[in-house]
C-alpha cells in the first residue's frame, strides 16, 4: 500500500497555542488544505481537506432551518467551513462542516454520488439536532437546499450526560481541532465528545511516544512557496480513540 500525504500535515509544526474564553485560536492552525492518496490492490482512494474562514453574514446564508429558535448560531463576527471530498469505489463523499472558533459544530451537510445520490443536512441545537434528507436522480442535480421539494426531516435528542457545558464536536473536525492544540508533550490527554452517524460519542485524544513523519508539504511566505520533503522525528503519535 502506498500512503502520500501533500502539503501541510495538521500537527506536523509545533504551535504556541493559548485558549481564551474556550475558544480555538485560527491563527495557529498551520494549514488550509490537506491531500491525502492510498493505493493497494489496483484501487486508489483519494480525499482532500479543505479549511477557510469565513464571516458571519455568509455563514447564517448557509445556514438552514432559520426559523427555528433553538439551534447554534455563530458566536462571533468569523467562523469556519471544513469541507472533505473522499473518492474511491465508484462513489464519491463530500462533507461541509459550519464550526464556531471554539469547534462547535453548527451543520453538517453530506452529499452522496455515484450509485446513490443522497444529501443529508444535519442541523444542531446545544442537545438535539435535526436530519434533513434528500435524494436526486442524479451526481448533477441541483443540490441547493431551497429547492428541496420531497425532503425527509427528523428530530433527534442526544443523551443528557453527554451534551451541556462543552461543545458539541464532529469527527471531521477533529483533525482541526489537534492542529489547534498543544500536543507537543507525550502525555497529553483530553477528552472530546464528537458527533458521528446520527450518535454523539465520548472520544479521547491521547499523545503517546514520539514518531518519525514523513511529510511533503509546500510553506508559503512573502518570497514564494518552498517545497519540503523530510522526516520528522520529535512529534508525539496521536490517538483518537472511542470510549
Amino acid at each position: 500500500m502506498r500512503n502520500t500525504l501533500l502539503l501541510v500535515l495538521a500537527f506536523s509544526l509545533p504551535t504556541a497555542w493559548a485558549t481564551e474564553n474556550n475558544q480555538l485560536k485560527h491563527e495557529n492552525v498551520r494549514w488550509n488544505r490537506l491531500v491525502y492518496e492510498a493505493s493497494a490492490f489496483f484501487v486508489t482512494l483519494e480525499s482532500e481537506v479543505k479549511l477557510q474562514s469565513i464571516d458571519k453574514t455568509k455563514a447564517i446564508e448557509d445556514l438552514v432551518m432559520k426559523e427555528e429558535s433553538n439551534l447554534l448560531y455563530p458566536k462571533g463576527e468569523r467562523l469556519f467551513r471544513i469541507d472533505t471530498f473522499a473518492e474511491g469505489f465508484g462513489k464519491e463523499t463530500r462533507y461541509s462542516l459550519w464550526i464556531n472558533p471554539d469547534g462547535e459544530v453548527l451543520q453538517r451537510k453530506k452529499v452522496l454520488s455515484g450509485k446513490k445520490n443522497e444529501v443529508k443536512l444535519y442541523r444542531f441545537s446545544p442537545c438535539a439536532f435535526y436530519t434533513l434528507r434528500q435524494k436526486f436522480p442524479n451526481k448533477n442535480f441541483d443540490r441547493d437546499f431551497d429547492q428541496w421539494n420531497d425532503s425527509h426531516k427528523n428530530f433527534s435528542e442526544f443523551e443528557p450526560e453527554l451534551c451541556g457545558g462543552w461543545p458539541i464536536y464532529d469527527v471531521n473536525s477533529l483533525l482541526y481541532l489537534i492542529s489547534a492544540l498543544d500536543i507537543s508533550d507525550v502525555g497529553y490527554e483530553k477528552e472530546v465528545h464528537a458527533f458521528s452517524k446520527g450518535k454523539l460519542f465520548k472520544v479521547k485524544i491521547i499523545a503517546k511516544k514520539n514518531t518519525t513523519v514523513y511529510s511533503e508539504f509546500k510553506i508559503k511566505s512573502p518570497n514564494g512557496n518552498e517545497e519540503v520533503e523530510d522526516d520528522i522525528d520529535w512529534l508525539p503519535e496521536v490517538y483518537v480513540g472511542r470510549l
